[in-house]
């Protein structure tokens, strides 16, 4: 810079200085976040710009440095903990102030467990048992039954039962709860059908009759009378009887004497193998 002065109707000599003008330093800021173990920064300009690049410094339980033009950097860690990001930037020829910011890193949580469940229906009864297939362990299950008919029930150790009443296609889906996280839901389907229905009881056998036969009279006067019998299954054993007389027979045939003419009744009983159970029948005998 120079100056002349005038005075008395004169200019003075020329005087000359010089000085140096500077521009300030850039200043700036910055901001980081973590999402999982990978943390970002970006930086802004906040006076003095403009920023031509940035080198960012990480500093913790991990380090590492990354130049940047456009201001921002990402840092991938291995290690949970506190760290702090600083970011120096350059612009005019001079560098910015040192701006931090700090992040916590933490560890994630682990994955949630996966589990998987069989189900199987015997009669009425559906049961399910669920396993840990990965991360486990599991402390404890929901099982949820869907179908003609649904239901809930919590267990400890992996094992459900549901009593139905209606025939058809169910779905038994089984959640665990591990590490603080839930499983995903794993599910089996099983068909409960009918029962059938029970055997009817068993029946008395049938016994027939089939034929009474008089012979000629003797010569005190009395008459043999021969019967046969049948029964629809296998008979045990054989018992005849006849309301006067005598006689009778251990089998199928039977023979009596009547005192003479008359009205006979003839009875025969049988007893089944199976069971035991005894059926009878009577015929009336005439003996003229």
């Amino acid at each position: 810079m120079t100056a002349i002065g005038t005075g008395n109707g004169q200019q003075s000599n020329s005087a000359s200085d010089s000085v140096t003008v500077t521009v300030p330093p850039p200043m700036i800021s910055v901001a980081a976040s973590a999402n999982g173990f990978v943390i970002s920064a970006n930086a802004s300009v906040t006076a003095n710009g403009p920023v031509n690049s940035y080198v960012f410094t990480l500093s913790g339980p991990e380090s590492g440095t990354m130049p940047s033009t456009n201001g921002s950097a990402s840092f991938t860690v291995t290690t949970p903990g506190a760290y702090t990001v600083t970011a120096v930037g350059t612009g005019n020829g001079q560098q910015s102030n040192p701006a931090s910011d700090s992040v916590t890193v933490a560890a994630p949580p682990p994955p949630p467990p996966e589990v998987s469940v069989a189900a199987s229906a015997s009669g009425f009864v559906i049961s399910a048992n669920a396993s840990v297939t990965a991360n486990g362990p599991v402390n404890s299950y929901v099982f949820t039954l869907s179908g003609p008919e649904s239901g809930t029930m919590p267990s400890t150790n992996g094992s459900a039962s549901f009593t139905v009443t209606t025939p058809g296609a169910y779905t038994v889906t089984a959640i665990g709860t591990g590490n603080g996280q839930q499983s995903n839901p794993a599910s089996d389907s099983v068909t409960v059908t009918a029962p059938p229905p029970p055997p009817p009881p068993p029946q008395a056998p049938t016994v027939t009759i089939t034929s009474a036969t008089t012979g000629a009279p003797a010569a005190d006067g009395s008459v043999v009378i021969s019967a046969s019998a049948m029964a629809d299954e296998p008979i045990a054993n054989w018992s005849w009887n006849i309301s006067a007389g005598t006689g009778g027979g251990t089998s199928e045939n039977a023979s009596f004497t009547v005192p003479g003419p008359g009205s006979y009744d003839i009875t025969v009983t049988a007893t089944d193998v199976n069971d035991n159970l005894t059926g009878s029948a009577t015929v009336t005998v005439i003996v003229p």
